[in-house]
């Protein structure tokens, strides 16, 4: 289950899933890419599986959540308001023109699913998950199916991760970042937001594919290092509206941890990694 006080900052997943969607069509307005399915798991109040199905970018909107009780008192109520909104703006637009008689439910379906074990494979290409901890998404995303000796990821075909932990602090991201990249997945985007003192780090991750996978040399001894939380936004131009967020997140992290350092009298292995690559930037 989602945290409540998390919607706020939901909007970057959002995007993020907008700018990593194929909604190419062909000449007769076809979808031209296969049809494409986002999962959100711990959808609880299903705002964001509902942001999903209402952007017209998905053939399947799936939203998740361990708590049927959840479902009931939050997704499945929202969806009903919604389902009668959208019908009349379907009413109001249509004006006579013919239009009746097309397709009026909204492409969402809300289940219950101890996190991936309960979705089938065709159903999530994406797969979002935000307001947990890290090792609560890692467990999720590393859970074995019980049909074959694959995880519920594996099962499920997926090809993309939406994530926004609830805990920015780079030590705790780096569990995630490194788990994944060795994995078979591969960072490709990063957003950044602070709200109420707090900064939330969303992330896309894509699975390697087999080209990827098979280019490297086992006889080689080379070793590519694993991308770190926040490096996607370094290239930030400061009038993006991203750059003051990230400068204060560099700024106050990198003092957090020497400070934390001092006081044990050393600094933690995840830490100073982070810190290696972040400390010369400009601290504004």
């Amino acid at each position: 289950m989602r945290c409540d006080h998390h919607a706020p900052t939901l909007g970057h997943l959002v995007e993020l899933a907008a700018d990593h969607t194929n909604t190419d069509r062909d000449s007769e307005g076809t979808r031209a890419s296969t049809a494409r399915s986002i999962a959100d798991v711990g959808t609880d109040h299903g705002l964001l599986a509902m942001s999903f199905a209402l952007s017209g970018r998905y053939d399947r909107v799936l939203g998740v959540d361990v708590s049927e009780q959840a479902l009931y008192n939050g997704a499945l109520s929202l969806l009903e308001t919604a389902q009668e909104i959208y019908e009349q703006q379907l009413d109001d637009d249509s004006n006579g023109d013919g239009t009746e008689g097309e397709e009026t439910r909204i492409p969402i379906t809300f289940r219950v699913s101890d996190g991936l074990d309960n979705i089938d494979p065709g159903e999530a290409d994406t797969v979002c998950i935000a307001g947990m901890g890290v090792n609560t998404m890692i467990k999720i995303l590393s859970m074995p199916s019980d049909t074959a000796d694959i995880t519920h990821l594996d099962r499920i075909q997926c090809q993309q991760l939406l994530l926004q932990p609830t805990n920015s602090r780079p030590s705790h991201l780096i569990l995630l970042y490194d788990h994944l990249q060795k994995s078979g997945w591969r960072l490709v985007d990063e957003r950044i937001e602070e709200l109420s003192k707090r900064w939330y780090v969303s992330t896309c991750f894509q699975r390697k594919s087999k080209d990827e996978e098979d280019n490297v040399d086992p006889n080689i001894n080379t070793h590519t290092p694993m991308e770190l939380p926040t490096s996607k936004l370094i290239q930030l131009k400061d009038d993006n509206p991203m750059f003051s967020p990230f400068q204060k997140y560099v700024a106050h992290h990198c003092q957090w941890i020497e400070m934390d350092a001092g006081a044990r009298g050393a600094l933690k292995e995840a830490d100073e990694r982070w810190l290696k690559a972040f400390q010369q930037l400009p601290r504004d």
